[in-house]
């Protein structure tokens, strides 16, 4: 990295809570913060906090029930459970064309969704549907906590015609509440826009079992996340590690390195203190609770896959599982081949040693665009809901190597429980 570029990233990080990038009406934005570095710092009190969530509420409500998306299916009091355990719910994203005719586009368009759903595991019936609320244009990512009630949405803003830098992106709070009245059973309420500084695009993220904690990777270039944050939702707090392997390095956060949020790349153990993450051709496992900010000291390798790449991170997708004695990763086998055919692997490792247990199945895809995804597992791996196997978009519940399928809209881009 260039002097000129350092200080071009310097005073992005200086200018970047004033930067209005499309400035959203649902402002939660906290105090601005010196700079992007200070991540321990204690986020300042809201100016008027009940008044401006009241008002918040009102309006993303309103902006909702606009879209009619609220009472046309309400969500039952006493919901039935998914097939084989799996939660009732679950959000989908959502894509206007069906996902095997969007083109394999590393910018944009099979990235962002259009809207997001709440569905039935048991029917896959749409129980809500939620758009995203204006300056922003699509949702990039969601994750959900253990409890089927709380997820989080990513959103982003118009592309800008000339990328990088990212549009501007802010995270967004779901809540399901099935027993309130009808009309205030979901509620969408915006997270600090200073979690996404002006210019960062949102790379990975996963909620907390508890639904507390926001593990996200961050970055502002095409390479690895610049850090790993973690945000604390109810005291606004937040926390970063990262490393450089060289002095002349740029901060690394891990990460996968392929474009887009993604779904399965972070994770937390039940505890909701300890996140996983990829680095490089490993798995590691972060103890959020050390007093550090060395992502690699802080942290410990879980697995390790002797057939990847030093320095070409290959995952397509790595968890822990909640008990934290297992990782399920899909291993990429042919690198960045766009014409494909692409192998893959589902892989499981024994969190305690880091070594290889089994190869649980083999995707053979016809290119990058029909990657398989880990969108949920029981807590101890046993359960798995996967999607995109082959032939076709579909999703199934996979238990102790028997898969049923459940049902799916080829329109389906991501989905969370």
């Amino acid at each position: 990295m260039t002097a000129l570029q350092d200080k071009l990233r310097a005073a992005l990080r200086e200018t970047a809570d004033e930067i209005p990038a499309q400035a959203p009406p649902l402002d939660l934005s906290p105090q601005r913060r010196a700079s992007r570095d200070g991540r321990n710092a204690r986020w300042g009190a809201w100016a008027a906090p009940l008044g401006a969530a009241a008002l918040v509420l009102a309006a993303v409500g309103a902006s909702l029930a606009v879209a009619g998306n609220l009472t046309h299916q309400p969500v039952a009091t006493r919901p039935q459970a998914g097939p084989g355990g799996v939660p009732a719910y679950y959000v989908a994203l959502i894509t206007a064309k069906p996902q095997s005719d969007v083109a394999n586009d590393l910018g944009s368009s099979s990235l962002t969704y259009s809207a997001a759903e709440l569905r039935s595991t048991q029917t896959g019936a749409v129980l809500a549907r939620i758009t995203p609320p204006k300056p922003y244009v699509s949702f990039t990512g969601v994750s959900g906590a253990a409890g089927d009630r709380t997820f989080v949405l990513s959103a982003q803003g118009r592309q800008p015609s000339v990328w990088p830098p990212y549009p501007a992106q802010r995270f967004f709070l779901l809540r399901i509440d099935p027993a309130a009245r009808a009309g205030a059973r979901m509620t969408l309420t915006a997270l600090p826009a200073g979690y996404v500084p002006a210019g960062y695009g949102i790379r990975d993220m996963a909620l907390s079992p508890d639904g507390t904690h926001l593990a996200a990777q961050i970055g502002d270039s095409l390479g690895y996340a610049e850090e790993l944050d973690v945000f604390d939702l109810a005291t606004r707090t937040e926390r970063a590690w990262s490393t450089r392997t060289c002095a002349e390095c740029a901060p690394n956060g891990g990460g996968n390195l392929w474009m887009g949020v993604n779904t399965d790349a972070l994770s937390w153990t039940a505890d909701s203190q300890h996140v996983a993450f990829t680095w490089e051709n490993t798995v590691r496992l972060l103890d959020t609770r050390a007093a550090g900010s060395d992502i690699l000291t802080d942290s410990k390798t879980v697995a390790t896959w002797t057939g990847g790449v030093t320095g070409l991170n290959q995952w397509r997708g790595a968890i822990i599982t909640p008990d934290g004695r297992t990782v399920l990763g899909i291993e990429q086998l042919a690198g960045m081949n766009l014409k494909g055919p692409i192998r893959e692997h589902l892989v499981s490792w024994s969190a305690a040693t880091g070594q290889q247990i089994a190869v649980l199945n083999n995707l053979n895809a016809r290119d990058l665009g029909d990657y398989e995804q880990i969108l949920y597992t029981s807590t101890d791996g046993r359960l798995l809901v996967l999607t995109y196997q082959q032939p076709g978009a579909k999703a199934a519940i996979v238990h102790d190597g028997r898969s049923t399928p459940i049902p799916w809209s080829p329109h389906i881009g991501a989905a969370a429980w």
